[in-house]
């Protein structure tokens, strides 16, 4: 039980630093919000390497703690929204053995920018946030299908291990 709890907060301190690497990057593009993902790539593989209530502890760690370090009480919540959500998708899209790492990471790439798109229009009580959409969805596949790519390489070295 020890060696899981330490194993889970290192994971959490590993997606807090990948947080924070990726805050440092500019962002190169005109849309707001659009951005790799690196912390994803720790909590997608968590979904393969423990269960589904570490992965999202682990994933609710990271996002509490940025929140807390770097950002603010609106970025806490447009972040836990689309970590949920986006989490819910995985995790039934894991399950559902239907899809693979990389499809899996796309799936929650585009679920958190749904998540992070239904928090907009709620706190703006407007929907006219969903012009994000199609950019958000083009940069969620981009990006999740990157992420996943790796996530499959650290998977594939660590079965082979």
């Amino acid at each position: 039980m020890t060696k899981k709890i330490t194993s889970v907060a290192m994971f959490a301190c590993v997606a807090l630093l990948c947080s924070y690497i990726e805050m440092m990057i500019p962002n190169p593009f005109a849309m707001q919000g659009i951005k790799l993902g690196l912390a994803n790539s720790v909590v997608l593989f968590s979904i393969y390497y423990f269960s589904f209530r570490e992965a999202y502890m682990i994933s609710v760690v990271r996002v509490v703690l940025v929140s807390l370090l770097f950002g603010s009480f609106f970025g806490l919540a447009f972040s836990l929204a689309g970590c949920t959500i986006s989490m819910i998708a995985m995790y039934l899209a894991y399950r559902s053995k239907l899809f693979s790492i990389v499809g899996n990471s796309i799936i929650g790439a585009v679920f958190h920018n749904i998540g992070q798109l239904l928090v907009a229009m709620i706190l703006l009580e407007s929907i006219s946030v969903i012009y994000y959409f199609v950019g958000l969805l083009i940069s969620g596949v981009i990006s999740g299908c990157l992420i996943g790519l790796l996530c499959q390489k650290v998977v594939k070295q660590i079965k082979r291990q």
